[in-house]
């Protein structure tokens, strides 16, 4: 059994109603959308993000229906943003097998994303929890911030590690955080643990986007279920070449970031070679590292249980990791 699974069995049951309820949103009578959500249901990933939120709710007290149905929100809207995400970055996989832009159109892609998200408000609405829908709202608002930011702040400047450090807490970072408050808020948790749970969700979410930063530069394009190097071909600014380009010679720098801005890659390989000879690899494991201790930090200040020692295998999950 792997880690997810075994985390997932301390929450099994509220899990397996999370499930049910996720299929039962996704019914149509559209027959032409019904086929794209079949294929967006069969093709989901670990499922973290409702994992984190029935956690959460679970370490600040019981699980509730109220708990499933944000759980099943938000992981609407994190389905919306991947399929708008491919059609923005023209990609065509997704977790290793064809993205729905690929397999039909990026009309097709907007338009599923669109009714996901439409149905992901809905639910949150239907909970009659405004702190919660205000938490779903920023996630959408923070989400295409980050995105945005990420578009406009590639190769084409010198970007700082500072940049690159907001665009992950707007984007994956800023989405755990969420998952973790929405989940102690729907339990009736207080303000001041809802938001110390959101800190160790940003850290946790950072730590798995500096673990994905790493992939970037394996391989086997079957080990991460992406083409090797996809970010770096896409011009998106990932911290293990952020660094090798601060640590290297000017002249060698230069050389390699004149690549990037025009987005010609001669020799991938090269790329690589250079990234590990700089210690682009190495600083972005002591990162994580570092992320990893202050998130435990935060974990250790609520009282042990079942649920406080998922979320630290989760962590540890996250930088240990070989997919």
């Amino acid at each position: 059994m792997d880690i997810i699974s075994q985390i997932k069995k301390t929450v099994l049951p509220e899990f397996a109603d999370y499930e049910k309820y996720f299929s039962r949103m996704l019914e149509t009578d559209n027959v032409y959308l019904k086929h794209v959500l079949e294929y967006v249901r069969t093709r989901r990933g670990k499922q973290l993000r409702p994992l984190l939120v029935l956690l959460a709710a679970k370490l600040c007290g019981k699980i509730t229906e109220t708990t499933i149905q944000l759980a099943v929100s938000v992981e609407l809207l994190h389905t919306a943003s991947l399929l708008h995400d491919d059609v923005v970055d023209s990609s065509l996989l997704r977790r290793g097998q064809a993205s729905v832009n690929a397999e039909w159109n990026n009309k097709t892609a907007v338009l599923v994303g669109d009714y996901l998200l439409a149905k992901s408000l809905e639910i949150g609405v239907e909970t009659s929890n405004p702190q919660a829908l205000k938490e779903i709202t920023k996630i959408g608002q923070r989400l295409a911030s980050g995105e945005l930011l990420q578009l406009y702040s590639e190769w084409k400047s010198n970007p700082e590690e500072s940049v690159y450090f907001e665009i992950i807490k707007q984007k994956t970072a800023a989405l755990f955080n969420s998952c973790m408050q929405i989940g102690a808020i729907s339990v009736g948790a207080n303000d001041e643990d809802c938001k110390t749970l959101g800190v160790f969700g940003e850290y946790l979410g950072i730590c798995f986007q500096l673990k994905d930063d790493y992939f970037d530069f394996q391989t086997k394009d079957e080990t991460i279920g992406k083409p090797v190097m996809s970010d770096v071909k896409e011009g998106k600014i990932t911290l293990p070449l952020l660094v090798a380009l601060r640590n290297a010679p000017m002249e060698e720098s230069d050389y390699i970031k004149q690549q990037l801005q025009l987005k010609q890659i001669e020799d991938i390989n090269a790329i690589h070679e250079f990234v590990v000879k700089n210690n682009g690899l190495t600083y972005t494991v002591e990162k994580m590292n570092d992320y990893k201790v202050l998130a435990s930090q935060i974990i250790e200040k609520f009282t042990p249980s079942t649920a406080s020692n998922a979320l630290s295998e989760l962590l540890s999950y996250a930088i240990e990791r070989t997919i």
